[in-house]
C-alpha cells in the first residue's frame, strides 16, 4: 500500500529530506514497560500492559503523578511515540537519552518530515539509533485522550499505557477506514492491537475527533 512521501512544500517549517528505502525501512519495536518501583509504586511488566482494563492513575506517583517508561530500540530506525507528556519535552533532552541515539536522526511527519523541536504524546517519529539500546521516559499521562486525525492518512501515537485493540479502534468512528491501520516491523503489516509507544497509520474518510477508552 503506498504511504506518503517526503515532499517539498512551503511552510515556516525547516523541511529536511529523509532518504529512507522500501517505504522507510524501519523497524518497530514492542517496548517493555517498567513503572518506577518508588514511593509505593508497583512495578509492571509486559503482562500487565497486555491487560486493558488495567488503569493508568494506578501507575503513578501518587505525589508527584510522575510515570517512567523503559523503551529498548532496535539498530537503526524506529518509530516510536511517547504516551506520556514528559517532564522535558526538548528533542535536545530526548537525544540525551541515549549516546546511541544518532545526533539529527529525529524526524517527524507533518505533510513532509521536519526535524521536531519537542517530543509530544499522541504524534509518531522516527529515530535512528547506532546499536540497540533502550531509553528511559518521564512524565505525566496527557490531560485527555483525544485524537484529532486529518481526512486521508495520519500518524498516530496512543495517550494511554495500554493496548486498544484494533477493532475496538475501528469502532471509534465510522470515518475510519476499515482495514487501514499499519504498524512497521520491517515491512507494514496489519496489526490486531495498537501499543502505547508504537507508531502507526490510519486513514480516515473525513476529519474527525476521537477518544480512546
Amino acid at each position: 500500500m503506498k504511504r506518503r512521501e517526503v515532499g517539498e512544500k512551503k511552510s515556516s517549517k525547516k523541511l529536511v529530506t529523509v532518504v529512507m528505502p522500501a517505504m522507510i525501512v524501519m523497524t518497530l519495536v514492542t517496548a517493555l514497560f517498567v513503572v518506577s518501583a518508588t514511593a509505593g509504586i508497583d512495578t509492571f511488566t509486559n503482562d500487565t500492559w497486555n491487560n486493558t482494563n488495567v488503569s493508568p492513575t494506578k501507575m503513578m506517583n501518587a505525589t508527584t503523578g510522575v510515570v517512567t517508561v523503559e523503551i529498548p530500540l532496535q539498530a537503526g530506525w524506529n518509530m516510536i511515540s511517547t504516551p506520556l507528556v514528559l517532564t522535558d519535552p526538548s528533542v535536545s533532552a530526548f537525544q540525551a537519552l541515549s549516546d546511541k541515539i544518532i545526533p539529527g536522526s529525529i524526524y517527524v511527519y507533518e505533510g513532509a518530515y521536519i526535524t521536531p523541536t519537542t517530543i509530544e504524546p499522541k504524534k509518531v517519529y522516527w529515530v535512528k539509533t547506532t546499536e540497540a539500546t533502550t531509553i528511559t521516559i518521564s512524565g505525566t499521562l496527557p490531560s485527555n485522550k483525544l485524537l484529532n486525525l486529518s481526512a486521508g492518512w495520519n500518524m498516530i501515537g496512543l495517550p494511554v499505557l495500554y493496548n486498544i485493540s484494533v477493532s475496538d479502534f475501528y469502532a471509534l468512528s465510522d470515518k475510519i477506514i476499515a482495514g487501514s491501520v499499519y504498524a512497521y516491523d520491517g515491512a507494514y503489516v496489519a496489526p490486531t492491537k495498537l501499543e502505547p509507544t508504537r507508531g502507526y497509520w490510519v486513514k480516515t474518510t473525513e476529519a474527525v475527533q476521537i477518544e480512546i477508552p
